[in-house]
């Protein structure tokens, strides 16, 4: 808003140094035949002499002033986002870490309240990312914020669903767990939302170079969003028609 009354400060001034009248009574028409001359000091200025009385450097160091603020307004914004996305990812990253804890449990049963509440922490974290982003962000962001949040719960908690089922770790060895999880659809989807914040941040509204390349990863990360629903439904389709697991009586 500062900004904002500095610039009509500034459009006010520069309107009164074009279009302001002359108030030196030297220049003020005379009735009848006679007229006075013009002072020889008041064409100092060009035939305008309340140019004397303009503060034209106060019009400069307002348009500093205004540019200033401009600049750390644009500034402070983008740091911000920058903030706020880089939480938003970490609190998703914390969810892809629930397999691997579930995996190390020993089996007792403050180890399981632990981890229960850590993963409830961890949910409730990445809700609060998402309405802030959807408050702070430009709705496509927030979307592709949405599609890599319902990639990592289809594929993570599928993934801590089996790890509960598996045998406790009882021994220092059994902590290494060897190969790491599948996070293909996972780190897909973190690579459109990323290129999209990234984008974002970097975007200027005066250069079109920018907005192009900020429009091409809105329409990358909705066309994968699609894709991804697409394929979750056919895969929930199949599953939904195969035939149940176990011998079948004969």
């Amino acid at each position: 808003m500062t900004v904002t009354y500095l610039l009509m400060l500034l459009v006010a001034l520069a309107a009164d140094l074009l279009g302001a009248p002359d108030p030196s009574p030297a220049s003020t028409p005379t009735i009848g035949p006679a007229t006075t001359p013009l002072n020889p000091a008041d064409t100092a200025s060009g035939g305008l002499p309340w140019l004397d009385f303009i503060p034209i450097g106060a019009v400069i160091a307002l348009a500093g002033v205004m540019l200033t603020l401009w600049v750390n307004a644009a500034r402070a914004r983008r740091d911000a986002l920058a903030t706020l996305y880089g939480d938003s990812l970490g609190a998703v990253a914390g969810y892809l870490e629930g397999p691997y804890r579930i995996l190390k449990k020993d089996g007792t049963p403050s180890t399981r309240f632990a981890l229960t509440s850590k993963l409830s922490d961890v949910s409730t974290s990445i809700d609060h990312q998402g309405a802030l982003l959807r408050m702070h962000a430009p709705t496509e962001v927030a979307d592709a914020f949405d599609f890599y949040v319902r990639e990592v719960r289809r594929e993570a908690g599928r993934q801590m669903s089996r790890a509960w089922e598996k045998a406790p770790v009882t021994t220092d060895a059994g902590i290494n767990l060897g190969e790491g999880l599948p996070r293909e659809k996972s780190h897909a989807a973190r690579k459109v939302v990323l290129d999209l914040m990234q984008t974002h941040i970097h975007r200027r509204r005066y250069n079109p170079r920018s907005c192009k390349r900020y429009k091409t990863c809105v329409q990358q990360a909705q066309q994968a969003a699609s894709d991804a629903a697409a394929a979750n439904a056919a895969e929930d389709a199949a599953a939904r028609n195969a035939p149940p697991d176990g011998p079948t009586g004969g």
